[in-house]
């Protein structure tokens, strides 16, 4: 008998969360988001619109993701 997987989407208001990765806005992800994702990123681009932008992109991936799936369930 095979067990379905169950998800779990913990949430977090984005505002909070760029805030959060704008401390660290030029290292790891970030930065791997910043210059290898959006490519021909202006130099004066807003750190918090770029990390708000990066939040906004994962959920809508998250999001996408568990459309289909029976066992899931988002908490905030």
């Amino acid at each position: 008998m095979a067990i379905a997987p169950n998800y779990v989407h913990l949430g977090r208001g984005n505002l909070s969360v760029a805030r959060s990765y704008r401390q660290r806005h030029s290292i790891w992800m970030m930065k791997a988001y910043r210059e290898d994702i959006l490519l021909n990123l202006p130099a004066n681009a807003d750190p918090l619109e770029v990390c708000l932008d990066y939040c906004h992109t994962v959920s809508s991936n998250i999001e996408l993701f568990v459309r289909d799936k029976t066992h899931k369930m988002t908490i905030d």
